[in-house]
């Protein structure tokens, strides 16, 4: 049995206070994790909305996945920034692990986020083309 998507957070402490903590960032999770869902169809709803709503229907939708394609670009790249600074810990070790765990952490984020980026990227850039090649047939 594979737990590749599931997040465990136990308390190493056995003060009050690491529990406590503990419970805050379970918590925490619990409605991040609920409320992904939701945000996902709002968005998608709100994007359907604006297309029917515009004059000019596969413009808006060109205008809106290539917009979408640079945004999650840049996040993909703001993730990778901590690889690129450097972390000062009380030792050199300290840093080099908080880049670890950081890399670790976010690695299928970012790779998720270069492939929407691209994809939409290739969607927006290849319905222009289109576009224009049958402006051009008509034409003639």
């Amino acid at each position: 049995k594979s737990d590749a998507g599931k997040l465990t957070i136990k308390g190493n402490g056995t003060d009050q206070n690491s529990k406590q903590k503990t419970d805050k960032a379970r918590n925490a999770y619990s409605k991040v994790k609920k409320a992904t869902p939701i945000l996902i169809v709002t968005a998608l709803v709100l994007a359907a909305l604006s297309i029917l709503i515009s004059v000019n229907h596969l413009k808006t939708l060109r205008r809106i996945t290539l917009s979408t394609g640079i945004f999650t670009g840049l996040l993909a790249l703001l993730i990778k920034a901590p690889s690129f600074v450097e972390i000062k810990g009380s030792k050199d070790v300290d840093g080099d692990f908080i880049k670890a765990v950081i890399g670790t952490l976010t690695s299928g984020l970012e790779t998720i986020l270069i492939t929407i980026s691209v994809v939409c990227l290739v969607i927006a850039i290849g319905s222009k083309i289109c576009s224009i090649m049958m402006a051009r047939k008509a034409k003639t």
